[in-house]
């Protein structure tokens, strides 16, 4: 036996502790109406699961728990449980034996136990649809419901098939899976909603990353650039320094040194005014001088002038004579040659230096004079002989040469004095020019050390700037020196102390950096530092590991995104392939409860027949139909069946059901009060027959079916209101007797 025994305890009229032990394949509970037999099927309804107080014939959920009597106080809870054997494992668990308990209290907390454990109410109906005990309780037919299986309405009838059919499990199945796709689903879309709400905050928490690693690059430039531009400056600032020092130094130096040296005194002055209004005087004696010089040698050019055109005219009157007087004698030119050989070269030679000669000029041509004059005389003389010889005239033209002669000898006179008067004049004006030299030479000396003076006060003065200038270009280094801590500090706050750092090592590593256009680091400093004004430098460390949290929260998004298609995918062909069995066997099922349906009938009917089907809208609403041919009479519908017919067809689908998937157990409460007595015996029949199927608990009134079971339990009360159970073991007696 499946079904072992159930226990009872406060509940309905059961007020005290109540077991009854279910051994034989078909046990009966009889009692006189009102005595509580009927809350046996209640509680097994209850354990069950049902909540509806409707269906437990009651009000509220109040009305199952014992309310108390004048002899037993009322309960706080109503409780039953059922023991059951699964030894065939006709229950999907992994137990020998079940016992399933539910409790019900008055706050209308319910509490369900598998084998003591708490449990959820889906758990007792997912373990009971594994035996085909499902939602519509096909297996408890109540008091007043023998034909309920003919008034349920089609969706009712349809799921009565299902559990019958054992579809139970699948379409709980189905509704995980369908419920798990729609959850599925509603986590897509969370996830879609997620990752667009993730999405503006990873490509904010990027832009942050990449800005400020930008912005650290930005900055490691603005640090290098700064450190060049500390140290560039520094060892500007340092090196105009001891520039500035040294020139200063020197300045001091000179103006000690010119500062020292002797003053001119006003004398030297005077002497320089006093000599150089001597040489101007000196030059005004030298011009006259020379203007006297001058003069003098005019006079001189004019006498030698007139002195070379009187011994010209004297040579020329000379010449003509004598050629003249030759010509006339003998026509024969030799006798010029008579003129002595001595007094020809005398005269070339004398000419010649006349000519070659300017600066003895006047005294050759006064000898040249002198000469001439000789020369004529001694030729006269000579001719004269000679022509007295032979007795030839010669012309006489005495007075005229005379004449010239006395005028040559008075412009020599003349040339002589003019030449010592010329030679007076030269010595004047050298000796002018003598004094003049002094005097300038005086003037120089004195004007040399007026210079030097001039040249002092010059020096004084340029060493006085250099001084003065030197030490304001300090003062301005000075300022400098605090314009570039004040740089330092600024650039430190915007990089850190790692500019300082920086600072340091390039000052030991390469001691002198090298020439750097200071002002275009500077500008190049001030650039970087307007394109990264107001930037709040943070940690990378954080912002990357925000950076990396976001990014792994949207990768994981994916790959649960991706998980989630996959899932959706699994469970929609899941959801389908139990779509597909859930029919299959829907339609194998129905036709076979619709064959044994009908032959039932026909058993208990005497012909006829009975037919069962079931249809599924586009909406999937199930719908099960009955159709019945009565023998010997037609209807055109179950409700024109009496109440006896009505209960034989219910019968007879319940049969039908049951053979085709036997539950653990049927409760049948007065399912046979509307038979006669033919009737009852052949539904006593049946029940034997099915009672080689499945366990049957029988409430009852009558005869033939009682002698059909193999234990009897007899329900009473008592005055004091509570429900008590005697039992019978049929089996025992009939084998005793």
């Amino acid at each position: 036996m499946i079904l072992n025994k159930i226990k009872i305890s406060g509940f309905k009229s059961f007020a005290k502790d109540t077991s009854l032990e279910f051994t034989n394949p078909i046990t009966a509970i009889v009692g006189p109406n009102g005595s509580g037999k009927s809350n046996i099927a209640d509680a097994f309804r209850f354990v069950l699961g049902e909540s509806s107080s409707k269906n437990l014939r009651g009000e509220t959920p109040e009305d199952i728990i014992w309310s108390g009597s004048t002899h037993h106080p009322r309960h706080h809870r109503a409780h039953a449980e059922i023991h059951i054997s699964n030894d065939s494992n006709v229950f999907d668990a992994p137990f020998a034996s079940l016992v399933l308990e539910r409790a019900l209290h008055r706050d209308r907390t319910n509490e369900y136990r598998i084998n003591s454990s708490k449990v959820r109410k889906k758990d007792t109906s997912k373990l009971l649809s594994s035996a085909t005990i499902g939602s519509s309780r096909h297996n408890i037919i109540g008091q007043g419901e023998s034909d309920r299986l003919i008034h349920s309405s089609p969706q009712e009838l349809a799921v009565m098939l299902e559990d019958v059919i054992g579809l139970r499990p699948l379409i709980l199945e189905k509704k995980d899976v369908d419920q798990s796709l729609i959850r599925s689903k509603e986590s897509y879309d969370e996830l879609i909603a997620a990752r667009l709400a993730l999405e503006p905050h990873r490509i904010e928490s990027e832009r942050a990353l990449l800005e400020l690693r930008k912005n650290l690059e930005i900055r490691d430039e603005l640090t290098r650039l700064s450190s060049q531009y500390l140290i560039s400056t520094a060892q500007e600032i340092e090196a105009d320094e001891v520039s500035l020092i040294n020139q200063r130094t020197l300045a001091q130096e000179v103006l000690e040194e010119v500062m020292s040296a002797e003053d001119v005194n006003s004398s030297q002055i005077d002497y320089e005014l006093h000599y150089k209004e001597a040489i101007s005087d000196i030059k005004e004696r030298s011009r006259e001088a020379s203007l006297t010089l001058r003069s003098r040698e005019r006079v001189r050019d004019q006498i030698t002038y007139q002195l070379e055109r009187a011994v010209e005219e004297l040579e020329e009157i000379s010449t003509r004579e004598i050629a003249v007087t030759v010509s006339n004698e003998n026509k024969d030119s030799s006798l010029f040659m008579m003129i002595p050989a001595h007094l020809v070269a005398q005269l070339n030679e004398l000419i010649d230096a006349y000519r070659e000669t300017h600066r003895t000029k006047t005294r050759i041509l006064v000898k040249l004079a002198d000469s001439i004059i000789e020369i004529l005389e001694d030729s006269q003389k000579e001719i004269s002989l000679k022509v007295n010889k032979s007795d030839k005239k010669i012309p006489n033209n005495t007075t005229k040469e005379d004449n010239i002669s006395e005028r040559i000898k008075d412009l020599s006179k003349a040339l002589q004095e003019a030449d010592e008067s010329i030679a007076a004049a030269e010595q004047d004006v050298q000796l002018i020019e003598a004094e003049e030299m002094t005097a300038i030479e005086l003037l120089s000396t004195i004007s040399s050390s007026i210079k030097e003076q001039k040249d002092k006060e010059i020096k004084l003065t340029a060493a006085r700037h250099d001084f003065d200038l030197s030490t304001h270009m300090l003062s301005e280094l000075e300022e400098k020196k605090i314009n570039l801590g004040r740089d330092m500090e600024e650039l430190s706050k915007v990089c850190g102390m790692g500019v300082l750092r920086t600072v340091d090592s390039l000052q030991e590593n390469s001691g002198k950096v090298a020439n750097t256009d200071v002002l275009n680091l500077r500008r190049s400093i001030d650039r970087l530092l307007g394109s990264i004004k107001g930037v709040e430098f943070e940690s990378i460390s954080r912002v990357e590991k925000e950076y990396n949290r976001i990014s792994e929260e949207c990768i994981h998004l994916e790959n649960e995104q991706k998980d989630i298609i996959g899932s959706i995918t699994k469970l929609s062909k899941l959801s389908n392939e139990l779509e597909v069995t859930y029919f299959t066997r829907l339609e194998e099922g129905v036709s076979s409860i619709s064959d044994l349906f009908s032959k039932h009938f026909v058993t208990m009917f005497g012909g006829g027949g009975a037919g069962i089907s079931i249809s599924v809208s586009d909406s999937g609403e199930r719908k099960a139909s009955i159709s019945v041919e009565m023998p010997f009479k037609k209807v055109k519908g179950l409700l024109q069946l009496s109440g006896g017919e009505r209960t034989l067809v219910s019968l007879a689908l319940l049969f039908a059901c049951t053979l085709f998937n036997p539950p653990p157990f049927i409760i049948l409460d007065e399912t046979d009060a509307a038979l006669d007595e033919a009737n009852s015996r052949r539904y006593a029949e049946l029940l034997t027959e099915l009672s080689t199927h499945t366990q049957l608990i029988i409430i009852t009134h009558n005869r033939e079916v009682m002698l059909k079971a193999g234990k009897l339990y007899g329900i009473t009360m008592g005055k004091d209101g509570m429900s008590h159970v005697l039992s019978v073991s049929l089996d025992r007696e009939l084998q005793q007797k």
